[in-house]
């Protein structure tokens, strides 16, 4: 965990350093998943928000990465996931990896991969949101994992869980 100075509610701010999608890590913009000086943007592990809220500039990032890997039609219809995909008979998802200090999750197919606002279409649990706002690791992407908080050791820890 890390502190926000500038906060004191209860949050739990986590050190994203990045994002692997398809075994490959992904080149992110310097510091986006930083707090800034203003207190601003940062990274919470946040178990009441179901989705992912990315900084636009990382979550372009990532969505190119998907394109690449999956080479399924974008389906652009969904009012609120900017990456789906219209669904082809035997087609593969990729792995997503999320890179925190210390320790590399591997997420599951279903905790980040969804289905779509249209029969036959899937989307990445994923919402672009202003560089600088705050961001979010949604409960979706840490389902079936056991959680534990340090706070003594401000220290988030992760083991896969069939909860």
């Amino acid at each position: 965990m890390i502190a926000n100075p500038y906060i004191v509610a209860s949050l739990y701010y986590i050190n994203v350093v990045g994002f692997s999608v398809a075994n490959q890590r992904l080149s992110l913009p310097a510091g986006i998943f930083d707090i800034n000086q203003q207190g601003a943007g940062g990274m919470i592990l946040d178990s009441g928000t179901t989705y992912t809220y990315i900084p636009k500039d990382a979550f372009s990032v990532i969505k190119q990465a998907f394109d690449s890997a999956i080479r399924l039609s974008p389906y652009t219809g969904h009012p609120n996931f900017p990456a789906c995909y219209a669904s082809a008979s035997g087609a593969s998802v990729p792995p997503l990896t999320l890179h925190l200090q210390g320790v590399d999750i591997g997420v599951p197919v279903p905790n980040y991969f969804i289905p779509g606002y249209s029969q036959g279409t899937f989307c990445l649990a994923m919402i672009p949101i202003n560089n600088g706002d705050i961001q979010i690791v949604g409960n979706m992407l840490h389902q079936n994992f056991e959680v534990l908080y340090d706070l003594d050791n401000s220290r988030i820890g992760f083991r896969p869980q069939g909860c």
